[in-house]
């Protein structure tokens, strides 16, 4: 388990200092992962990572453990940029968010 936990807290070291893109910057790149380039879909997910976890840890299942939460919301950040139809991300993830872990949640108390 003590390796799990390092890997949680280096992950977290790491996203810390990751810094949210400037709005224009980030319709910008949003514009430009709509035309395939992968390296702007990447920068825009890179920029999200701070603000997934934070969610993440905030409405996951008490029993799921935070790496795993942390996973799961990535998956869903992966989706969010690169659907054709969302140009505000974050209240496009925090929704999805929402579903996944009152899913998760209830399938958890089945």
């Amino acid at each position: 388990m003590e390796a799990h936990e390092t890997t949680h807290e280096r992950y977290v070291e790491q996203i810390s200092k990751i810094e949210r893109l400037a709005p224009e910057r980030e319709a910008e790149l949003l514009a430009q992962t709509r035309t395939g380039d992968r390296d702007a879909l990447r920068e825009v997910i890179w920029s999200y990572l701070r603000l997934t976890y934070h969610l993440a840890q905030e409405l996951k299942p008490e029993w799921m453990e935070p790496l795993l939460a942390a996973q799961e919301a990535n998956a869903i950040l992966s989706q969010v940029v690169e659907a054709p139809d969302i140009d505000e991300i974050e209240p496009a993830l925090e929704a999805r968010l929402r579903v996944l872990f009152d899913r998760l949640e209830q399938a958890g108390s089945d």
